[in-house]
């Protein structure tokens, strides 16, 4: 006999409005979400016994053995291709909900969708806004999370895409390639008189030797683009001198009009952004924008998804609508900071 406390059983996050599961199935599904049987029984309102039956009968039903129970809960091969089917059947149904309603205004759904918070904040917040003229019952669930991680959340159902930099398409992925990326270097005008005592407002670059003279604010050096410009200085026999460390854009952002220190940045974090910053010479300085001589960095900016699942069209449009805001945007940052740029790449993309 199974026994359910006398309250509502909470939907779990995988499910979808007017999915059709069996109680043995739902109890599992559970169970992998929480990876706790315990915690599942909590979450299900159920006893911890009543939840392990359903588990057992499910595993009797299919004849294969679904959770190794030690030395921790963990799923056997035949349960991760279990679970990995009703996240198929998910997809598929929600797919299919879409498709037979005309009017995207009744559309229900929700997209999960995992990136950097840095990268949520420039890429997301625009797109959103149109898409939610479009869909609005449709939600935007945001889960920040390491470019390492992408596989395994794309194969879990964690998320649906995932917004990242210089991503590698692995075996179960799909790698949609939104642009590339200059690496720029931004100082406020007295920082670099103060350092380099020579120095013309008007130059558009700087030299590796005045580089090292600078001051920088960066994220931690596990940050590919720390990675590879920390090999670059070393290279040219020069040292990077870093006094703030952080993984926030917008903090790095603030030390910089500061005039404590200069920052490296890809070419995003300049959309829509604010560059003017304290002096003592004027009062209406903004931050330089700098390219390093002879240094070439180029950044990818992915949209990643799972080649195993079908995703409902609105996800599809959403990403959609992040692509073309994210190039138009690009194209005015071009075209306002950086008249050295050779990279091609939108004027190709943008033709098709």
């Amino acid at each position: 006999m199974c026994f359910f406390y006398n309250k509502k059983l909470v939907r779990p996050s995988f499910m979808i409005r007017g999915t059709i599961m069996t109680t043995n199935q739902l109890m599992f599904m559970y169970a992998v979400e929480e990876m706790s049987f315990s915690k599942a029984a909590q979450k299900a309102f159920v006893t911890q016994q009543c939840l392990s039956n359903h588990i057992h009968r499910l595993e009797v039903s299919c004849g294969v053995k679904l959770f190794e129970r030690t030395p921790h809960l963990q799923l056997t091969e035949a349960g991760k291709t279990l679970y990995q089917s009703f996240i198929q059947i998910r997809d598929i149904e929600e797919g299919t909900l879409q498709k037979l309603k005309t009017d995207t205004s009744s559309i229900h759904g929700t997209i999960r969708f995992g990136t950097h918070l840095n990268r949520a904040r420039i890429f997301l917040i625009d797109p959103f806004l149109e898409f939610h003229e479009k869909y609005p019952d449709v939600e935007l669930d945001v889960y920040f999370i390491h470019s390492a991680y992408t596989e395994k959340v794309l194969d879990e159902g964690t998320a649906d895409v995932i917004l990242g930099a210089n991503c590698t398409a692995l075996a179960n992925t799909r790698a949609d390639r939104i642009g590339e990326e200059d690496i720029v270097f931004l100082a406020s005008p007295d920082l670099l008189k103060e350092r380099i005592p020579d120095w013309d407002e008007s130059r558009k670059t700087l030299t590796r030797k005045e580089l090292s003279m600078i001051p920088l604010t960066a994220s931690s050096n596990i940050s590919i683009m720390a990675q590879n410009l920390h090999r670059t200085m070393l290279k040219a026999g020069f040292e990077s001198k870093y006094i703030f460390k952080i993984e926030d854009n917008n903090a790095q952002m603030a030390i910089c009009k500061s005039g404590k220190a200069a920052m490296f940045c890809p070419e995003n974090q300049l959309i829509k952004a604010d560059l003017s910053c304290h002096s003592e010479i004027s009062s209406s300085a903004k931050l330089q924008v700098l390219k390093l001589e002879n240094y070439s960095d180029f950044m990818s900016i992915d949209l990643i998804t799972s080649a195993q699942r079908n995703l409902p069209t609105y996800v599809t449009d959403f990403c959609s609508m992040i692509r073309t805001y994210y190039q138009d945007q690009i194209q005015k940052v071009r075209a306002e900071y950086l008249p050295w740029s050779n990279n091609q790449y939108y004027s190709e993309i943008t033709l098709h």
